[in-house]
């Protein structure tokens, strides 16, 4: 345990910390803001991995420009630029991995 600062246990519950945290993830189309459905919310080691199911764009043929995520306290803790473009009638379901890492 010398190499890390704090231990694999405390770890382990400060990720299912974050994970209960997460409230929401939206994508921005054409200036709007769209809430997606969270079908998977996970810690891949040091990297957190969100599947969001956004129906309310199936019918549209559009491009999503920009990606949010907010925690229970309505901050958005992440918001990232995307450049996804899908047609009229396509499913959409993203994939958003965010570091977990603290700046320097």
């Amino acid at each position: 345990m010398a190499a890390n600062f704090f231990s694999d246990s405390f770890m382990a519950r400060r990720r299912q910390q974050w994970l209960r945290s997460i409230l929401r993830l939206e994508v921005r189309t054409n200036g709007t803001w769209y809430e997606g459905d969270i079908q998977k919310k996970e810690v891949q080691g040091d990297t957190l991995v969100l599947n969001v199911v956004f129906s309310a764009v199936d019918n549209i043929s559009c491009t999503i420009d920009r990606s949010r995520i907010f925690d229970v306290y309505g901050e958005v803790i992440h918001e990232q630029v995307e450049a996804i473009k899908k047609a009229k009638g396509q499913g959409t379901m993203i994939q958003i991995k965010v570091p977990i890492k603290e700046p320097s």
